[in-house]
């Protein structure tokens, strides 16, 4: 909300499609901070990358409301408004849902490439087991060695799936170009 209320008094002087390319931008810094995540992040390291990507979609928000609702005739800002939702819903539940199909299918192949290094011959398993009091034959020994496998396999997934969404965000930026640029200003009132 903060970002969005300096960028709307500010549309006119700096443009459009200006403020949405640099939204983007600093969303996918966000998202390539995160895909630099490893299990043993402080809190902090966690809050910044979203506050950044806040700041981005703050910033692009905003101004592609500005853009949608530019091409709309004068009177017809309900019916516009209702198919900017509703695009921007379907938007958000497409992207969702491909990359929590992406965080699921990376999941599973990562534990199946990292699950394929247990084995009674490695010797970073036995320094695992080892750090933890057990060895090879300790009763507990499956279930540290898959619960290690399985966090390390999620963040291997998270990890991907951030680099992916990095990578996504500038595949947008040439879609700006296709854009024009806001004549007039926002009627905030018909986006309630």
């Amino acid at each position: 909300p903060v970002t969005m209320a300096i960028v709307a008094p500010n549309i006119q002087r700096i443009g459009a499609r200006t403020l949405v390319a640099l939204g983007i931008v600093i969303m996918a810094a966000g998202s390539w901070m995160m895909s630099h995540y490893n299990l043993f992040i402080s809190p902090w390291w966690a809050v910044v990358p979203g506050m950044v990507q806040g700041v981005g979609l703050g910033m692009v928000f905003v101004p592609l409301a500005t853009i949608a609702f530019d091409t709309i005739p004068e009177g017809t800002s309900d019916q516009g408004a209702t198919i900017f939702n509703l695009a921007r819903t379907i938007g958000s539940s497409i992207g969702i849902s491909v990359v929590m199909t992406l965080l699921s299918r990376n999941t599973q192949i990562q534990w199946n490439q990292l699950g394929g290094h247990l084995n009674p011959y490695n010797p970073a398993m036995h320094e695992f087991l080892a750090s933890r009091g057990m060895t090879m034959d300790h009763p507990l020994a499956p279930y540290a060695l898959a619960a290690e496998l399985g966090k390390q396999s999620t963040m291997v997934a998270f990890v991907n799936d951030f680099w992916f969404i990095t990578v996504a965000m500038l595949a947008l930026c040439p879609l700006v170009l296709l854009m024009r640029d806001s004549g007039k200003g926002l009627d905030l009132g018909a986006m309630h």
